[in-house]
């Protein structure tokens, strides 16, 4: 089995060289690791520098100097945390790991870094000879120095346990966010948001794939990844059966317009803009310009093939949904609709009603239902 030691180079260089993502068995990569390697630092990895103006500095004073040192240093543990996966070292991976780190599972299951041991160990459980390849790209520090993102676009590989099936993922996309250490000399992982990497195992020691090829054929349907079945279908109702509704039950409606803002459908909260960071009770965030990245555990899946419009969704599909969707940014989204499970666990679909290119990078106006007494029933 070959094992990828060194696993951060760069998609486009590697699309450049005309060379494979993923090593083949026998293969010897290190010549081609080595020129990977060395064309990612000397793209990514050169310190930007900023001489200060004259005014800044006394006469025969050195000059001041900016340097980019702390993106060299996310890289690093970016890094570490992914060969740690691929060896399927726990230990190694939690060494990387915030103590106040905190996640959510595809299932809805809050767990912490005293969880991961358990879920690393559940994951490689189900899967085996696990290969990445990744791009580390911007990393933003914040203005007191104690916590950092970085942007992560990632393909895996892996075969399953039982069956030997081949399941690839291609170009995922998360952020990472770092916090200080406790003697304030590393930054350690607190937070993934987007696609889910690492721990994808519920706690029933399960891997749900609702995304990526097996065995080369598109995953149209979530599949369930057992230790001890292999691969299984989940059992799911019609997507046009309403779930059962509980007595009472009142469903939100309304609509917003967004570029870039949250997605806070418990709150009915939708700002036209945001920040760059993330507030602890937001769904999602329209973080790239063509993408709907979940956060804080929230998941949505595009339904836009199995209904006419809004109106016709009388209750939305049974989850799993991917962590993210993909937007085309031009009038072609409009009509498109999406399911949504927010990061409490309640549903709410939505459907695009019109998109306005006037005002980069584009305006959506949307409308939802929202179904705030946890079933799934959106009449």
């Amino acid at each position: 089995m070959v094992r990828i030691s060194r696993v951060l180079w760069a998609l486009g260089i590697a699309a450049r060289l005309a060379l494979p993502v993923v090593a083949q068995d026998g293969e010897d990569w290190s010549e081609r690791k080595r020129v990977l390697r060395e064309l990612l630092d000397r793209e990514l990895s050169a310190p930007e520098t900023k001489e200060a103006a004259p005014a800044d500095r006394a006469a025969g004073e050195e000059p001041i100097v900016e340097t980019a040192a702390r993106e060299i240093d996310l890289r690093d543990v970016v890094v570490a945390l992914f060969e740690a996966y691929e060896r399927e070292d726990a230990g190694g991976f939690v060494a990387h790991v915030h103590p106040g780190f905190s996640a959510r599972d595809d299932s809805g299951n809050d767990y912490r870094r005293a969880d991961l041991p358990r879920a690393l160990a559940d994951d490689f459980e189900v899967l085996e000879r696990i290969r990445f390849s990744v791009f580390v790209g911007q990393t933003i520090l914040q203005q007191d120095g104690m916590r950092a993102e970085a942007e992560v676009r990632w393909t895996r590989l892996a075969m399953t346990q039982v069956g030997a099936r081949e399941w690839i993922l291609l170009d995922q996309r998360s952020v990472f966010q770092f916090d200080r250490s406790g003697d304030g000399e590393s930054f350690l992982l607190s937070r993934i948001f987007g696609d889910t990497i690492f721990a994808l195992a519920n706690p029933r020691g399960q891997v749900v794939a609702s995304e990526g090829t097996l065995d080369g054929e598109r995953i149209a349907e979530p599949l369930v990844f057992d230790r001890f079945l292999g691969v299984v279908e989940p059992e799911q109702p019609a997507a046009s059966e309403p779930a059962p509704a509980a007595a009472g039950s009142t469903v939100v409606t309304g609509s917003f317009s967004t570029q870039r803002g949250y997605l806070d459908f418990d709150a009915q909260n939708f700002p036209l803009v945001c920040a760059f960071y993330l507030a602890a009770d937001n769904d999602f965030r329209c973080f790239a310009l063509n993408t709907i990245w979940g956060c804080n555990g929230a998941t949505i899946r595009d339904i836009s093939g199995m209904f006419a419009n809004l109106d016709a969704v009388d209750a939305v599909p049974a989850p799993p949904y991917p962590a993210s969707v993909g937007l085309n940014q031009n009038a072609t989204d409009v009509g498109r609709l999406f399911a949504v499970r927010t990061n409490i666990g309640f549903f709410a679909a939505y459907e695009i009603t019109g998109f306005d290119p006037a005002s980069p990078p584009g305006t959506y106006t949307i409308r939802f239902k929202y179904q705030p007494n946890g079933t799934r029933n959106m009449k």
